[in-house]
């Protein structure tokens, strides 16, 4: 026992942040912001990175559907241990109904894919190309498994992180490039 720290770890709910990814073979920085649900600080340094989703799924549902959040626990992740320097050592997923928790192991985190995945929407963002090419995660789940639908789409589109510059919703903002 260390009579100076607590060996239990800190929790920050909804921790801000604004990170800018770094300019990359003639590319651009993007900057990237956005609003974490919970990070855990251990006591050991490491990091757990946890986001609740409130999505109607029973649990043998609840793997399929943490698919579709994938990248944003991987981008958090990226833009967590960058902000921080330090490791994190999974992400996790807890679906509120059924009461299930997926965890992202770290070995699991490709953030190489998920920097260039970043950029690569970043710059279509900019471009203004048609919302044809940004079809909601739910929708491309549903093409994947081979039942994508309109209202799928429609559904997935409601509480989309990247709907402020979206150009479904071009009116609303546009991303932030620096040179």
């Amino acid at each position: 026992f260390s009579a100076g720290r607590s060996l239990r770890p800190a929790l920050k709910s909804e921790m801000p942040f604004t990170y800018r990814l770094p300019e990359s073979g003639g590319r651009p920085g993007v900057v990237l912001s956005g609003t974490i649900d919970r990070v855990v600080f251990r006591p050991d340094g490491r990091l757990e990175v946890v986001d609740f989703k409130t999505n109607r799924v029973t649990a043998p549902e609840t793997a399929a559907a943490a698919g579709e959040y994938r990248f944003q626990m991987e981008a958090y992740s990226l833009v967590l241990e960058r902000l921080t320097a330090r490791r994190v050592e999974r992400a996790r997923l807890y679906f509120i109904r059924p009461g299930v928790t997926i965890d992202i192991p770290a070995a699991e985190l490709d953030y190489q894919r998920t920097e260039e995945e970043l950029r690569r929407l970043a710059e279509a963002a900019a471009a203004g190309r048609r919302p044809e090419d940004f079809p909601p995660a739910g929708a491309i789940a549903g093409a994947i498994a081979g039942q994508a639908t309109r209202q799928a789409a429609d559904r997935s589109c409601r509480g989309c992180p990247v709907d402020r510059f979206c150009p479904r919703h071009r009116n609303q903002a546009t991303i932030q490039e620096e040179a």
